[in-house]
């Protein structure tokens, strides 16, 4: 950002060398740790006297965190060069400190440090939303998504505060040994559910996503929803693993209610959509639902006789992440290509681009496949692991309520599906 104007093409390039770099050393390392157990560089380092590490939950987002940013960053080294003599050197830099900030929230290792980590993802991402700032609708979802994320931002810190209070400092191994009243674990799970929900684009708290995926350029909106969105399942499951010790019932009711209710309500409005960028971004509404319905649908098993069954709705929350994260990431770099090529994001005025765009056109029937969760496909995989969870519950000791619960489960998340499918044979 401080080479001369007229390098602005040397510093793009240089900076997504360096991403690419980066990105590539974060993915082999995570990789690594999560198959050996161990790394190739130091696990444990300081900034200050605040520390940071990874350990095998931060692996699995690092590792995702990685694969993206080597996927959207080959990706950018041609599609940015669409910003010369529009802020591009701003835009690669801002771009490299978007990837930090994501690794820094990932190996945080206590309250503060996540939390500033936090919101220089926070601003980063807003600037680079509000990059086309000429435009009324960009600056507009710019700050409407500035707004949320702050919102979500106040809610996570009363959260840790809630949490801090029963414990003996805010390093993350002493927040896992907090001691809080039940109604205090409560009220720290409701900030932290807020918080980390609003952040994943949850109904009803989705309002900013689909607003503000469209006015980003196409590879932040990749990396946005390939990975940012994956960021507060990682905070989510601080939270619930760690922090605030053994889980209350109704507690999986309500994430399991809430993601059911995101991913029918998100496939139910990508279906109505004509902007390609707005359908993707509320398929990832769609998407972060399934997430967090398999979340919740593990922690109701823990709370039955079925407790070591728990495994497969967090295996399968963990499954869908890092899957979505490949085909959301491929749909908006599709996306990009589009607009593009066609100047335009509605698409009920193209058609017969297979003809002039054929690679295009081939990433984007794998990625519709994918997103529609048909079988062979990678999406299918983390839905059909979330689907044996709910019989699993279904199957428990937990009484009626449960059963119907679960019978609510399949019903919504069926419909999803089939919505899913609908809107991207409609797409392609």
């Amino acid at each position: 950002m401080v080479i001369p104007r007229k390098q602005q093409i040397f510093a793009h390039y240089f900076a997504q060398i360096m991403s690419i770099l980066g990105s590539t050393i974060i993915f082999a390392l995570s990789g690594n740790y999560l198959l050996t157990g161990e790394t190739g560089l130091i696990k444990v380092a300081f900034v200050g006297r605040y520390m940071l590490a990874f350990d095998s939950w931060s692996a699995v987002f690092l590792c995702i965190t990685g694969l993206a940013g080597i996927i959207t960053s080959v990706f950018a080294v041609d599609y940015a060069l669409g910003y010369i003599g529009k802020r591009l050197r701003e835009l690669s830099g801002l771009w490299n400190l978007f990837l930090l900030s994501m690794v820094l929230v990932l190996l945080a290792q206590s309250a503060v440090s996540f939390l500033v980590a936090w919101e220089v993802m926070a601003i980063v991402s807003f600037l680079l939303v509000n990059h086309d700032s000429e435009k009324r609708e960009t600056w507009q979802a710019a700050y409407q998504y500035l707004v949320m994320t702050h919102i979500g931002t106040a809610a996570i810190m009363i959260a840790f505060f809630i949490v801090g209070s029963g414990a003996n400092g805010l390093n993350f191994s002493e927040l896992n040994n907090s001691n809080l009243e039940t109604a205090a674990r409560s009220l720290a799970f409701i900030a932290a559910f807020l918080g980390f929900a609003l952040k994943a684009g949850l109904v009803p708290l989705h309002v900013w996503l689909p607003n503000a995926h469209p006015a980003a350029p196409s590879h932040v909106s990749a990396l946005m929803s390939g990975v940012m969105l994956k960021i507060a399942v990682y905070g989510f499951g601080r939270f619930i693993f760690g922090f605030l010790g053994p889980t209350i019932f109704w507690w999986g009711v309500l994430v399991l209610f809430l993601g059911l209710l995101s991913a029918f309500f998100g496939a139910l409005y990508a279906q109505m959509e004509k902007d390609i960028k707005r359908i993707l971004a509320y398929s990832s509404v769609e998407n972060m639902g399934i997430v967090f319905a398999a979340m919740g649908a593990g922690m109701l098993l823990l709370n039955t006789s079925h407790q070591e069954y728990a495994v497969l709705g967090f295996v399968a929350a963990i499954v869908h992440s890092f899957n979505h994260s490949i085909m959301k990431s491929l749909m908006f770099m599709v996306a990009g290509a589009v607009n593009h090529a066609v100047d335009d994001k509605n698409i009920e005025k193209m058609g017969g681009l297979a003809k002039l765009m054929p690679w295009t056109a081939a990433c984007a029937l794998t990625g519709s496949l994918a997103l529609a969760a048909l079988p062979l496909t990678n999406g299918f995989i983390g839905e059909w692991l979330m689907f044996h969870s709910f019989t699993f519950l279904a199957q428990s000791d937990a009484g009626t309520s449960v059963s119907l619960l679960a019978a609510v489960a399949f019903i919504l998340s069926g419909l999803a599906s089939a919505l899913a499918l609908g809107c991207f044979v409609r797409l392609y």
